[in-house]
């Protein structure tokens, strides 16, 4: 993604000399991996219907920033890298679940149908820290880098569960 462009003044030495003459357009850059699988079984067992399933899912996010520089770097020491890796995201998801049905025959016009069910769910988040370049100071610049403060793993557990009847007298 194309951001905002940058004056030549936004990136000077100590004597106020611009590193980009002509000012600068950085550029994010996100390289994304992205899946998921399900695998599951179904059945009849005694005239009760289950089916069980599994499903993983992840998401791998790397953030960086080219052609771009860090302004408070170049002041303090001179240089500044051009890219930057300004950090990763990772979401996870684990879900299981199984759902049974059993049909009773009462002598209605319809069987009474029973259903229940259940669910497990794991999800997980990561935030892992840029390289130190992109968040010193003033950052780099359009996308300040995440620092190690930022930085995190943060992991929930969720469960469901259901019942359901059906019938017609």
């Amino acid at each position: 993604a194309d951001e905002n462009y940058r004056l030549p003044s936004v990136v000077v030495n100590g004597a106020g000399a611009p590193l980009f003459p002509a000012g600068f357009s950085p550029m994010e850059n996100i390289r994304e991996t992205d899946f998921a699988v399900t695998l599951g079984a179904k059945g009849v067992v005694k005239e009760t219907t289950w089916n069980l399933a599994s499903t993983y899912g992840r998401n791998y996010d790397r953030i960086y920033v080219l052609g771009s520089a860090n302004s408070s770097l170049y002041l303090d020491t001179g240089a500044t890298p051009f890219n930057f890796h300004d950090g990763d995201f990772t979401a996870t998801e684990l879900t299981n679940n199984l759902d049974l049905s059993h049909s009773f025959d009462l002598g209605m016009a319809e069987p009474l149908t029973l259903a229940g069910g259940a669910e497990y769910r794991i999800n997980s988040y990561e935030l892992k820290a840029g390289d130190p370049s992109s968040y010193y100071k003033t950052g780099a610049q359009s996308f300040f880098g995440y620092a190690p403060s930022n930085a995190g793993y943060h992991q929930r557990s969720n469960y469901a569960f259901y019942a359901d009847a059906a019938m017609t007298p």
